[in-house]
C-alpha cells in the first residue's frame, strides 16, 4: 500500500515530535506544536540533503511523510488534553 521509507518516515515524524513534546514538558519549556511542527519539517528536510549529499534520491514525499507522522502525533496529543 504504501513504501516502506514512507513508513519510516512517517514514524520518524511522530516520533520526533513526541520526544520534543516530551523534553519540552519536562524542562517546562511549553514548546509549541507549530514550533514543534517546524522542528520536524526542519528534521525532514535536512534528511533529504543528507540523502543528496550522500547521492541517494531526494524525494519531496519523503519530507511530507514526515511531517504527516509529526502532524498525527501533535492531533493525538492534543486530543489528550481534553480528555
Amino acid at each position: 500500500m504504501f513504501a516502506r521509507d514512507k513508513i519510516q518516515h512517517f514514524v520518524a515524524g511522530l516520533f520526533i515530535y513526541v520526544l520534543l513534546d516530551f523534553v519540552g514538558r519536562q524542562a517546562n519549556i511549553g514548546l509549541s506544536p507549530v514550533y514543534i511542527i517546524l522542528l520536524v519539517l526542519l528534521a525532514g528536510i535536512g534528511k533529504e540533503v543528507l540523502d543528496k549529499l550522500s547521492k541517494r534520491d531526494v524525494e519531496l514525499m519523503d519530507i511530507v511523510a514526515t511531517v504527516l507522522g509529526g502532524l498525527f502525533a501533535m492531533a493525538i496529543s492534543s486530543l489528550s488534553l481534553f480528555a
